[in-house]
């Protein structure tokens, strides 16, 4: 039966082991008389088909379709690391630019609150200007103000230095009147900062006094009068101040915080 199979039929290909075709040939499904028939054609079939699947050709093909799998493969994962690297850029622009638009706004703030206070102050020092009387004129200020619009030069210099020139000019008769004027007005000033200053003095009694412990300390122990201390040069008195000061405990110190 085996000499019906050329021997090329069997070149190449791999021979089952005795073990594979005693299992072939004691299968039950099939014919008794078939059997022996039946292992030795599937054997070889099986054998041709398992040879069949690694040709060069066929090896080559799987080779390259597993190289363009991971090629492919490849590709998508730098494209991945890509899209995170972009995507981390993105958001540490987005937090760079948060923080700069942050720190401007904090700059902005505080220039809005240093002119605040610029303008406060402004106020607050034109307010204190318009508090204080008005300074009393003088024979020539009174001068002026009776001649300024009735002199004949068009600049303000220009009638300035003619109405000084007039005034020098003044008889003492003319000049008793505008000194009469000056003088009114000189006792108005010094009536209206009698009231000023009275006021003032009134305001700084009640304004709350501003030092820390140590410069209230420092204040206690210069009323003292302590002989010794006060008859040292400055600088040694004050880091001997100093000394006396951090020689006290915690308990005392808080004497001079109220």
């Amino acid at each position: 039966m085996l000499s019906r199979f050329s021997t090329t039929a069997f070149a190449g290909l791999r021979i089952p082991s005795l073990t594979q075709t005693t299992s072939l040939l004691s299968a039950p499904s099939v014919p008794s008389s078939m059997s022996s028939m039946w292992a030795i054609s599937h054997m070889f079939s099986s054998a041709a088909g398992a040879n069949k699947a690694k040709t060069p050709e066929q090896a080559a093909k799987l080779k390259a379709k597993s190289l363009q799998e991971k090629e492919k493969l490849k590709q998508q994962k730098e494209k991945e690391r890509a899209k995170k690297v972009a995507l981390r850029e993105k958001e540490m622009q987005a937090k760079k630019a948060a923080k700069e638009k942050l720190k401007l706004q904090k700059e902005k703030e505080k220039l809005k609150e240093r002119e605040d206070k610029e303008k406060a102050k402004k106020a607050e020092v034109k307010a204190a200007k318009a508090e204080r009387p008005k300074r009393p004129l003088t024979p020539f200020l009174v001068y002026v103000r009776e001649k300024f619009a009735t002199a004949a030069e068009k600049s303000t210099t220009e009638k300035i230095a003619s109405l000084a020139t007039s005034f020098k000019a003044l008889s003492p008769l003319e000049r008793q009147h505008l000194e009469s004027v000056a003088a009114t007005d000189k006792a108005r000033y010094k009536e209206q900062m009698e009231k000023y200053n009275a006021k003032k003095e009134e305001e700084k009694k009640d304004r709350p006094e501003r030092r820390n412990p140590f410069s209230k300390f420092v204040k206690s122990t210069y009323q003292k009068g302590d002989p010794a201390l006060l008859s040292l040069p400055f600088k040694e008195r004050s880091q001997r101040i100093s000394s006396l000061w951090k020689s006290l405990s915690e308990q005392q110190k808080k004497a001079y915080d109220s």
